[in-house]
């Protein structure tokens, strides 16, 4: 797996729009990341560092047809909105995915963030996505971090959080600055113990 991949910030497709989708991807990969040829491509990539550039849906989508495996996407200071993550479901894999101050997405990108089964490690801060949002991810069960923003008071946060860590016991939370953290491995332990006598009853 290849370990580094970081896209040119001079990088911007949208300013040298061609007549045809083959040649505007073309020339996103040779001038974003120095690929002439698609076949070059690697279909895994361990650490893909986008974060602060100008990057587009469309040019996402280019991303994710052709490298299938990331472990960390670094999206954190973007702008391209829901249809950004969208394009991110042809991925067959991400870990890590990083959309700290994307304000372009809110949370009706959530759902399809919740069909991404492997992430782990999702930050959410700055973007208009809030507690509400995450209602819509609690299928994620290997998520381990969540870092959100919400505006509203700590008592409703935390009255709305419930549910979700109930869903999500070996997650831990951060909803501005109150943690949610997750069970303890004792528990846990229990807990598949628990179920399993049940079970067998």
């Amino acid at each position: 797996m290849k370990e580094s991949f970081t896209l040119d910030t001079k990088i911007a497709v949208k300013k040298h729009k061609h007549a045809n989708k083959e040649a505007d991807e073309r020339l996103f990969w040779k001038n974003g990341f120095g690929f002439n040829s698609l076949e070059d491509i690697p279909v895994k990539v361990e650490h893909m560092k986008l974060s602060g550039t100008d990057i587009t849906a469309v040019e996402l989508s280019y991303l994710a047809e052709r490298i299938k495996t990331i472990g960390m996407l670094d999206l954190n200071h973007t702008n391209f909105g829901n249809e950004g993550i969208r394009a991110l479901l042809k991925l067959e894999s991400v870990r890590e995915l990083r959309l700290k101050e994307n304000e372009g997405i809110d949370n009706d990108c959530m759902e399809d963030i919740g069909q991404m089964p492997d992430l782990e490690f999702l930050h959410l801060r700055g973007t208009a996505v809030n507690v509400d949002g995450l209602t819509k991810i609690t299928s994620l069960k290997k998520l381990s971090t969540v870092l959100v923003s919400d505006d509203r008071e700590e008592e409703w946060i935390r009255k709305a959080m419930a549910p979700i860590v109930a869903a999500l016991p070996d997650c831990s939370f951060s909803v501005n600055n109150i943690q949610f953290y997750p069970r303890e491995p004792w528990e846990k332990i229990l807990a598949e113990q628990q179920q399993g006598h049940s079970e067998n009853l």
